[in-house]
């Protein structure tokens, strides 16, 4: 059984071949563009913070969630989802998938930049008892993350994008379980109390409005002539 969905061969130089040039240059993008998100979210968060205007986001359930340190590792897996992407088929080998991938990642970072300008909003990070490694890591967690830019959550935004954007690459067995690990990454953000439970579905929305309006109509190309179609 083939791990990918749809297998193409395709007789065609300019879509196929090992790592070259072009492909270098869009490995060379990918890291500038992470390090360029990463930097300008801190630096959105420090601006946040700055200004001292925060609206509320807090629900009555939030209040109700208690502080589980043992998901921070859940929370963490934020940062393996994403750079999987890197890994999906043809991602670096074909530029009509590269790029519309990459636009959907920076119009999720571009939205809710401007709404983190406009309704900046906070989360006071409880004390965190106790020893141990979870909770050396959570407390590790909150002194580099000042708890602004919360609204949307982009850990939903990015994740729920890369699960949707697995279903088109992936086959379903294998896109499901992204499906699975972005639900649970998206608990733990309340869980680990970084984000609120309204941070969650407006992420989700952003991830599937970026996905839907940005990233899928651009992968939706013709099937070249000579492609041959092998299912899993």
């Amino acid at each position: 059984m083939a791990i990918f969905e749809d297998e193409l061969t395709l007789e065609n130089p300019g879509e196929t071949g090992t790592w070259g040039q072009d492909e270098t240059v869009r490995a060379a993008v990918t890291l500038a563009v992470a390090v360029g998100l990463a930097s300008g979210f801190l630096g959105m968060e420090s601006f946040c913070a700055a200004r001292g205007l925060f609206y509320p986001a807090a629900l009555p359930w939030d209040a109700r969630i208690p502080l589980e340190p043992s998901w921070i590792w859940i929370y963490l897996l934020y940062y393996p989802l994403c750079l999987s992407a890197g890994f999906f088929p043809e991602l670096f080998q074909k530029a009509r998938v590269f790029w519309p991938i990459m636009a959907g990642f920076l119009s999720q970072f571009a939205v809710a930049g401007v709404i983190f300008y406009f309704f900046p909003t906070r989360i006071i990070h409880p004390p965190v008892l106790g020893a141990g490694l979870s909770a050396e890591a959570l407390r590790g967690l909150y002194a580099i993350d000042s708890g602004h830019c919360l609204f949307p959550s982009l850990h939903v935004a990015n994740t729920v994008f890369v699960s949707l954007v697995s279903t088109r690459m992936l086959a379903k067995r294998w896109s499901a379980l992204f499906f699975i690990v972005t639900a649970f990454i998206a608990a733990s953000t309340v869980l680990v109390k970084q984000h609120f439970l309204v941070d969650i579905p407006s992420g989700a929305f952003l991830g599937a409005l970026a996905y839907w309006l940005v990233t899928k109509p651009n992968l939706e190309c013709p099937e070249p002539q000579g492609a041959i179609r092998r299912g899993f």
